[in-house]
C-alpha cells in the first residue's frame, strides 16, 4: 500500500488534456440544454399571455352580444384592432401585439333549416425580440347564434 503513495507515476499531459475536453463538452451540452429550455419556456409563457388576451376579448364580444347589443350581431363590429401588452421587457420595455377582431356572416343548415351564424375570429400578433424574424401569431374562433 504504502508502494503507490511512494510511486512518482502521475498522469500525463494527454490523459489531462482528454479528460479535460471531456468535462467542457458534457458542460457545453448541459449549458446549450438550459439554454434552449428558457426559450421555449418564455415563448410558451407569452404564447400562453396571447391565448388568455384573446380569450378575454372573446367574452367581451360574447357578454356585448348578450347584453349590451341583446343579442343583435348587427351592432357588433365587423373589424377593429388595437394594441395590447403580451409580456413586460428588462430595462421597463414592453413586448408590444396587435390584436385584431374580424366578423363573418354564415348560414348554416341544421335539420332543413337555415340558422344564421356569425364567426369571430381574434388574431394577436407579434415580434419576438429574441429574433430577428420571428413573428408570431395566435388565432381563436368563436362562433355565434342570433336569436
Amino acid at each position: 500500500m504504502f508502494g503507490l503513495l511512494r510511486s512518482e507515476k502521475g498522469m500525463t499531459i494527454l490523459e489531462v488534456l482528454v479528460t479535460s475536453l471531456i468535462i467542457v463538452f458534457t458542460l457545453m451540452s448541459i449549458y446549450i440544454g438550459v439554454v434552449y429550455a428558457e426559450k421555449t419556456v418564455l415563448q410558451n409563457y407569452r404564447d400562453r399571455a396571447a391565448t388568455l388576451l384573446a380569450s378575454g376579448e372573446l367574452e367581451k364580444i360574447y357578454f356585448d352580444f348578450s347584453t349590451v347589443y341583446n343579442g343583435d350581431p348587427n351592432r357588433i363590429p365587423n373589424r377593429y384592432s388595437k394594441d395590447v401588452v403580451i409580456d413586460l421587457l428588462p430595462k421597463n420595455k414592453k413586448l408590444q401585439g396587435r390584436l385584431m377582431m374580424d366578423k363573418t356572416f354564415q348560414n348554416e343548415f341544421v335539420s332543413g333549416s337555415m340558422i344564421r351564424a356569425f364567426i369571430v375570429n381574434v388574431t394577436i400578433e407579434w415580434k419576438e425580440p429574441t429574433s430577428k424574424m420571428a413573428k408570431r401569431s395566435i388565432v381563436l374562433r368563436e362562433d355565434f347564434y342570433a336569436r
